[in-house]
């Protein structure tokens, strides 16, 4: 919980705020507009998904065994990843159709992975993650 703007009264009805201290992966807003009564009007949350950097990032990391574990991805086509145990073992093999993706982690008992994603026939990247 952090404030980015705090606005005392006055005549202007709208506001843009830019987030110069955005995190990698996933980031929650929501408005709070408070009345001089002492009233709280809520926003709905809006979620923004942020790269920074990076080509592609796997999150939560590590992620918790029955829930999902994404990968933002700047890929546009569809492209084939695999996850592979630390025994060099492929454990699941699927393609990637989006560019924020959840990996199919679901019967993954806890420990370490590898995702591994190829375009064209060779690996363009490697992710370390782990399911608790």
């Amino acid at each position: 919980d952090r404030v980015l703007l705090q606005q005392k009264p006055g005549s202007t009805l709208g506001f843009s705020v830019d987030d110069l201290s955005l995190h990698p992966g996933r980031n929650v807003y929501q408005a709070i507009v408070a009345l001089g009564d002492g009233t709280k009007i809520y926003s709905d949350e809006q979620v923004v998904y942020y790269l920074g950097t990076r080509n592609h990032i796997v999150f939560p990391n590590p992620g918790v065994k029955g829930q999902p574990v994404f990968l933002l991805s700047e890929l546009t086509d569809d492209v084939q990843a695999e996850i592979l145990d630390l025994n060099g073992r492929i454990v699941k093999r699927f393609t990637i159709t989006e560019n924020l993706f959840s990996l199919p982690t679901g019967q993954l008992p806890g420990g370490m992975y590898v995702l591994r994603i190829h375009e064209a026939d060779r690996t363009v990247q490697r992710f370390t993650f782990i399911i608790r």
